[in-house]
């Protein structure tokens, strides 16, 4: 009740939010305003400050489900960790299922969750849908289960900056060498950029390890 609660307000919140903005525009928005407040608004949503489930809930604890469609930041990854922990508590016998649709975040995040998972009794199962791009495709390659792709999802690996510095950039590639075969000319870019790959390009580079449904 507690958890809806909140979810509830979260949602109040949001919609207050828009009708503040939307206001003084009775004649419409603009297109610069409009993309602005469609940002605000996703931004919110992307915090993943509405995406709490009650870990101690009878249904998510015989579920053994994890659903996150919100970036990799530090919301998403005090979720994912507490699900994690209670589940594993609740049965270390049987796997949890993380189904993962994310553009990406921080890579701090990602880690946390990875060495988190690597740390259960209980294998974790990883679902990328839609598209899982830059830390959201770490968490797939590192999956300690069934690394499954869908047909219709693209992945993205993000490329260094020009800028980075060690140990960060270190600790990045030796991850990708170590996990998949991703090009080497990929791992010594450094233009920030985003490359887009196929579910069928992350079998042959061992980023997962089965499309669904079958071709």
């Amino acid at each position: 009740m507690k958890n809806y609660f909140v979810r509830a307000l979260t949602v109040a919140i949001l919609a207050f939010v828009v009708l503040y903005f939307l206001g003084p525009y009775e004649e419409g928005l603009d297109a610069g305003d409009e993309v602005n407040l469609i940002k605000m608004v996703d931004a919110i949503i992307d915090s993943g400050i509405e995406n709490q489930p009650d870990v101690a809930d009878p249904g998510f604890l015989a579920g053994r489900r994890i659903v996150v469609t919100t970036d990799v930041n530090a919301a998403f990854s005090r979720s994912v960790i507490n699900q994690f922990l209670a589940l594993d508590r609740d049965n270390a016998q049987k796997p949890i299922d993380l189904f993962l649709r994310t553009e990406g975040g921080w890579e701090a995040d990602a880690f946390a969750v990875i060495d988190l998972m690597r740390s259960l009794k209980s294998p974790v199962n990883v679902h990328a849908l839609g598209e899982v791009h830059s830390a959201g495709a770490m968490i797939l390659t590192a999956g300690t289960g069934r690394r499954i792709v869908y047909e219709n999802t693209l992945l993205g690996f993000h490329a260094l900056a020009d800028d980075e510095e060690p140990p960060f950039d270190t600790r990045y590639l030796e991850f990708w060498r170590q996990h998949a075969e991703l090009p080497e000319e990929w791992l010594a870019r450094t233009d920030n950029e985003l490359i887009y790959f196929t579910s069928e390009d992350a079998i042959e580079m061992g980023l997962a390890d089965e499309v669904f449904p079958s071709p």
